[in-house]
């Protein structure tokens, strides 16, 4: 099983690819990366983790009245919070990556969906994303 640190390191890999390229990914889907993306970013890099050796992980979508955030999504398994657009609320001052237990910001969301990553990754919409990153991976 790899480490917590193997997972935060190759998590803001995919992150720095996406930032590099972000001129090469779907306009319509990623347009304002990293705002408005969790979704769909958070699919892809739960087949990426799956296989990259980090196992599966679970999709989580909520909402939080406490930060008044009508809607986020990112990665969970077992207690670790994998947020590859933790950053977009940049009004919270939140790290571009979060890999680590679950703090208050998750913990004040009303969860809607939790349920695991290959039950909404669409290759429609998400192989664009997913192959750019393989390509510089």
């Amino acid at each position: 099983m790899k480490s917590n640190e193997e997972l935060r390191g190759f998590v803001f890999k995919v992150r720095t690819i996406l930032e590099n390229h972000k001129e090469e990914l779907d306009p319509v889907l990623y347009q304002c990366f990293p705002r408005g993306c969790c979704g769909n970013i958070s699919s892809v890099l739960g087949r990426l983790l799956k296989e990259n050796g980090f196992g599966v992980f679970e999709y989580v979508y909520g909402r939080s009245e406490v930060f008044n955030i009508d809607s986020h999504a990112w990665l969970e398994k077992e207690a670790i919070v994998c947020d590859i657009t933790a950053d977009q609320f940049e009004e919270l001052l939140r790290p571009k990556v979060y890999v680590d237990e679950s703090d208050s910001f998750y913990k004040s969301f009303s969860i809607e969906c939790k349920k695991k990553y290959y039950q909404t990754y669409d290759s429609m919409w998400h192989d664009s994303c997913y192959n750019l990153v393989k390509k510089y991976s």
